[in-house]
């Protein structure tokens, strides 16, 4: 997909009724996480929002390695739009205005959770406690932390789970830094809630497909769109067992919108689209039999990859805010991503 067919998505989304845009004239938005493809699609969406109906809002961005930052967004053409702020989030951040800011910053590299387990829990916890804490001082209207699906665990129940059915883990794997970590900072801001009056929600999203996925990410769904563009066999280093719900970006991207605008303070959410629930294995046939390339199963044990579990998310708190997914088939979300050029 190019940048223009993402746009239109994104320009059709901003005209949708799930957000009453007017209201937000002239806020002050905070982004942590923007070269990432979550957050983004967030900064896209406001920008996009901003333009359309002359909301003469400012939105800035916190990130470690600004030089980077500016390229992406002037290739995107909102490098005018953004106020770039250098800074890391594991450092205590210093007083940035805001009305709203929602929190993407996080390591979410399988390998890196292994391989960087303390630097994983250390971004997550303590630089969600910085952003926490600089929002105490501030009177935020609203902040939304953006959570995972992995916290729920290895669960096994196909019938949808809610909020509520967090998972367990076992402390001695290194690769459950991340969802360990993340189930402390979900913890954290509840806390920041209930004991400080903070207006702060939880998103858990499930996995996230979308445009702005590059050469650097060598997660699964870089590494499926690598193959159908270069017509190679897809090799699967697990069993592709696990079932997990899959969301577009410019879904998830509405979705944390929604939920900062009319979420509950002290409330998580489940961020998925229920029609896309599949096995790993059943999403790579769906792809080879769509792009004419192999599928082989390895069945490797490899410490980066979790355990099988089948994860399929309730969102009946989500929808209930007034949010709905625009696309709901997988192979039309992934055909988003590939470039057949």
């Amino acid at each position: 997909m190019s940048f223009d067919e993402e746009r239109k998505d994104i320009c059709e989304a901003v005209k949708s009724n799930m957000i009453d845009w007017k209201s937000l004239s002239h806020s002050r938005f905070l982004l942590t996480g923007i070269t990432g493809l979550v957050g983004g699609t967030v900064l896209k969406l406001l920008c996009e929002a901003d333009k359309a109906y002359n909301l003469g809002m400012e939105i800035k961005a916190l990130v470690r390695k600004p030089e980077i930052a500016e390229e992406r967004l002037k290739s995107q053409g909102i490098l005018n739009q953004v106020v770039l702020i250098k800074g890391d989030v594991l450092d205590e951040v210093k007083s940035i205005e805001a009305d709203y800011i929602i929190h993407c910053a996080s390591l979410t590299s399988g390998k890196s959770f292994v391989t960087k387990p303390v630097e994983t829990i250390q971004t997550s916890v303590l630089g969600t406690n910085n952003i926490l804490t600089m929002a105490g001082e501030k009177s935020v209207k609203g902040i939304v932390y953006v959570s995972s699906m992995e916290v729920y665990g290895m669960q096994n129940d196909d019938r949808g789970l809610d909020e509520n059915a967090i998972g367990t883990f076992r402390t001695d794997i290194l690769r459950n830094s991340y969802p360990i970590s993340k189930m402390l900072c979900e913890n954290l801001c509840i806390s920041y809630s209930r004991e400080y009056h903070l207006p702060v929600r939880v998103a858990r999203l499930c996995q996230v497909i979308g445009n702005d996925i590059h050469s650097g990410d060598r997660r699964l769904l870089f590494y499926l769109k690598e193959c159908v563009e270069e017509k190679k066999d897809i090799e699967l280093l697990s069993s592709g067992g696990s079932s997990h719900n899959f969301i577009y970006s410019v879904d998830c991207a509405m979705a944390l919108l929604v939920i900062l605008l009319n979420g509950q303070s002290g409330e998580i959410y489940n961020v998925s689209v229920d029609e896309t629930y599949c096995s790993i294995k059943e999403f790579a046939n769906k792809i080879g039999d769509e792009y004419g390339v192999g599928v082989k199963i390895q069945n490797r044990t490899e410490e980066m990859y979790p355990e099988e579990s089948h994860i399929r998310l309730d969102t009946t708190k989500l929808c209930a805010l007034g949010w709905k997914p625009v696309e709901r088939d997988i192979l039309s979300i992934f055909r988003k991503i590939v470039d057949l050029r």
